[in-house]
C-alpha cells in the first residue's frame, strides 16, 4: 500500500481498511453506537468495535464520511425533542431506524446499512 493512504487503521491491532467500502463490509467490525451532534448530523460520530481476537478496539468515524450511502430525502428541520421525535438520538447505543422527517434521518438510514454490512445501490 505504498503511496496510498488507507481510509482507516485500527489503533490496536493495526488492521488496515483501504477504503470505507471495505470497512462497511467487514463483519468483524460492529457498529455499536452513534454519538449524535444535533442539529448537525454530519458532525456526529459512528462508533465501532473491532471484534477481532485480541483486539476489541473502539473506532470512531464522522458520520459525514458515510453520507455517500444515502440518496433519499434530506430534511432541513430538526425534530429533536419535538412530539414527532422518536428519541433514538438521545441514547448512543440506540441504532434503530427512525421514521421522523428530521435532519438526522439520513444518518439513521445509513446506520441500518452499516448494521447489515451492506452498501446501498447508490454507493456501489
Amino acid at each position: 500500500m505504498q503511496g496510498i493512504t488507507p481510509y482507516k487503521t485500527c489503533p490496536m491491532c493495526r488492521k488496515i481498511w483501504p477504503r470505507l467500502h471495505d470497512l462497511v463490509r467487514d463483519r468483524l467490525l460492529r457498529l455499536v453506537g452513534y454519538q449524535a451532534a444535533v442539529p448537525e448530523p454530519e458532525k456526529g460520530l459512528l462508533l465501532f468495535t473491532h471484534e477481532m481476537d485480541g483486539c476489541n478496539s473502539t473506532l470512531a468515524m464522522p458520520a459525514r464520511d458515510f453520507r455517500f450511502m444515502y440518496d433519499g430525502p434530506v430534511y432541513s428541520e430538526c425534530n429533536f425533542g419535538e412530539p414527532t421525535c422518536e428519541s433514538h438520538c438521545l441514547e448512543h447505543s440506540d441504532l434503530e431506524a427512525c421514521a421522523a422527517q428530521c435532519c438526522m434521518a439520513w444518518v439513521r438510514a445509513v446506520i441500518q446499512y452499516i448494521r447489515r454490512h451492506e452498501l446501498p445501490l447508490c454507493a456501489s
